[in-house]
């Protein structure tokens, strides 16, 4: 039987700032785009951090197993099909640009490259291995090929084999030139990664590197990213230059407004955003939700179109900021500067915000299970569902743990409607389910 999701969610209460006041800000990700810019939007802030610093990014929230490959750094990663574990000693290159090559998902925060080829048929395949439940360590089955510069004069190729992940959070893995005599077994340690959201290493001075600013340091990622092109028959990865929002992080786009006009009536367009949970218009956890898509190149130069701006939402001690943001002008490879506008709009009361923000649920619609994702910084103790008449159907106890993913066994329950409750560090979430 079919069974679908339905979120519902009241409308806020928002507080609006006495005045807004406007802030002009230029971050430089340096000649060539050479820089990821770390921009802190309430602070005007960055930091910067060279571009070719890593290779291979693992996630620090022990209930991801995320593993990223640079491509702006001209890394990329092939699927390994002549063999499994057993073969990682006679690796075989031949014929390897015919190889699938996947790539980052430029949307989902979770989906590496190396995390989208999961049997449909086991949800303990994480894609790059299997999660063992008596070990709790998510165990590597696959094999991969990565080229640094492969069409440079002095590529540089790799075969890698993705361990394990330990339930601490490390990422214990293997790598070696394509013609090593001996393995190269090294870990990313997840005590190291510094309050960042993930773990970075260099393959070729095999270190673990530093690249991000201390979490709370920054909300946007100024860099390059492959976003798909169409070239009249087909998609084909672009790089292009952009903003990516950081885990945990929303934003929402509204257009066809002048910036008097978008700061003007805040209030409206902020709760239209919290209340649109399931159709396109609202905010997301979208890793290029602001992306690039705010200027256009007209052949010559590039042109920032003037009626689009952001809304971001920044959570507080007491509830979340609303910023509002526009991109007044883009310099391109020269300096790679942007210049962007930026005020604070309103501000959420803790008790709107905690009701209707820290939880998010998926897929839509579901099938066996609710899968429940918890926003950075909420710890989740426990779950009910109860009837609409208030009749208690479930509960499960949850081991505490930042950004943790739930899952929710939907069987037994029957169809009809539900009150899902969400106890966390933060207070209670509850939301309306469906199962039908």
């Amino acid at each position: 039987m079919k069974k679908t999701i339905i979120i519902l969610t009241a409308l806020l209460c928002l507080i609006p700032q006495s005045k807004s006041q406007t802030f002009v800000d230029t971050i430089s990700m340096g000649p060539g785009y050479s820089n990821q810019a770390f921009y802190d939007i309430s602070t005007g802030k960055y930091k910067s951090s060279p571009v070719a610093s890593w290779q291979i990014a693992h996630t620090s929230n022990t209930r991801d197993n995320c593993i990223r490959f640079n491509h702006t750094a001209g890394v990329n990663v092939y699927l390994y099909p002549k063999g499994d574990l057993s073969d990682y000693t006679d690796f075989d290159t031949m014929g390897w640009r015919t190889w699938v090559r996947p790539m980052n998902d430029i949307h989902i925060h979770e989906k590496g490259a190396i995390n989208q080829q999961v049997n449909p048929d086991n949800m303990w395949d994480f894609s790059w291995g299997v999660y063992d439940a008596g070990t709790h360590q998510v165990k590597g089955d696959s094999l991969y090929l990565i080229t640094i510069g492969e069409n440079t004069q002095n590529p540089k190729f790799f075969k890698f084999l993705p361990i394990s992940q330990e339930p601490n959070g490390d990422l214990v893995f293997q790598f070696d030139q394509i013609d090593a005599a001996f393995p190269v077994p090294d870990t990313l340690k997840q005590s190291k990664f510094d309050g960042a959201t993930y773990k970075y290493f260099h393959l070729e001075s095999k270190k673990q590197v530093l690249v991000e600013p201390s979490n709370a340091a920054w909300n946007l990622n100024f860099c390059r990213y492959y976003a798909p092109a169409f070239d009249g028959t087909k998609y084909i990865p672009y790089l292009t230059a952009g903003v990516e929002t950081k885990r945990g992080i929303q934003s929402v786009k509204i257009a066809n407004t002048t910036w008097e006009s978008f700061i003007e009536n805040a209030n409206t367009h902020v709760s239209e955003s919290k209340t649109d949970t399931v159709g396109g218009k609202g905010f997301r956890n979208d890793l290029t939700k602001i992306g690039s898509d705010w200027k256009m190149f007209n052949g010559s130069t590039f042109v920032i179109l003037d009626s689009v701006n952001y809304i971001v939402e920044i959570p507080n001690a007491t509830g979340a900021d609303y910023w509002g943001m526009r991109f007044k002008k883009f310099a391109g490879a020269a300096s790679g500067n942007v210049m962007l506008e930026r005020t604070k709009l309103l501000t959420l009361s803790s008790a709107e915000y905690l009701n209707n923000s820290r939880v998010n649920l998926y897929p839509i619609p579901a099938q066996n299970e609710l899968f429940v994702k918890m926003e950075e910084n909420t710890l989740a103790t426990s779950i009910v569902i109860r009837s609409i008449d208030g009749k208690i159907l479930t509960t499960k106890q949850i081991e505490a743990d930042n950004n943790g993913t739930l899952t929710i066994q939907l069987d037994g329950i029957p169809t009809g409607n539900y009150i899902l409750e969400v106890y966390h560090n933060h207070g209670k979430t509850s939301k309306i389910i469906s199962r039908n």
